[in-house]
């Protein structure tokens, strides 16, 4: 099945069109990718973006890189990437590295620092990507890779935190 082509407006689908409002039957690349990652086609994505570069930019400040990223998407990722999507776009809650950590892939967030993340980054409450990885609900392989690579605690339970992993020997087991 063809798509049909996409003449939305991106502000209008992120900035009060509600997704009841969509015909769900005619969902373009870009929606699907909002609200199905794990679906799209990543063609005729790229094909979209060439032909409508907004839409991959900043909606409601998050891009669509941001939200890829905070699904783990890799392939998605890359492809954004390659079509010159802002590895350090900045929203309220941080910029795509603050998103990918939360995914628990570390290919994703490997592939952003490569793209020249910041690692240092704040979001809106002062926490860096590093302070988001260490949750004692993850597992350990981001924080300790975010750490080899320079990036730097700004909370001081992450700062303990890994402290405490290195004292007990938990370290070297990641």
């Amino acid at each position: 099945m063809t798509r049909p082509q996409s003449n939305f407006n991106p502000d209008a689908a992120l900035h009060g069109e509600m997704f009841e409002e969509w015909d769900w039957s005619q969902l373009t690349e870009f929606k699907i990718a909002l609200v199905e990652p794990s679906k799209v086609n990543a063609q005729l994505l790229a094909n979209e973006i060439r032909r409508q570069p907004a839409i991959a930019k900043a909606s409601w400040d998050i891009t669509l890189l941001h939200l890829v990223a905070g699904e783990g998407y890799l392939d998605l990722v890359t492809l954004l990437l390659d079509l010159g999507a802002d590895v350090n776009a900045y929203c309220p809650e941080g910029i795509p590295l603050h998103y990918a950590v939360h995914s628990d892939s570390l290919d994703v967030v490997k592939t952003l620092v490569v793209a020249g993340s910041e690692l240092n980054r704040q979001d809106c409450r002062r926490s860096t990507p590093l302070d988001l990885a260490y949750n004692p609900a993850r597992d350990y392989v981001i924080v300790k890779y975010l750490v080899t690579i320079g990036a730097i605690p700004n909370k001081e339970v992450t700062v303990d935190g890994i402290r405490n992993m290195k004292q007990m020997g938990l370290w070297d087991q990641v």
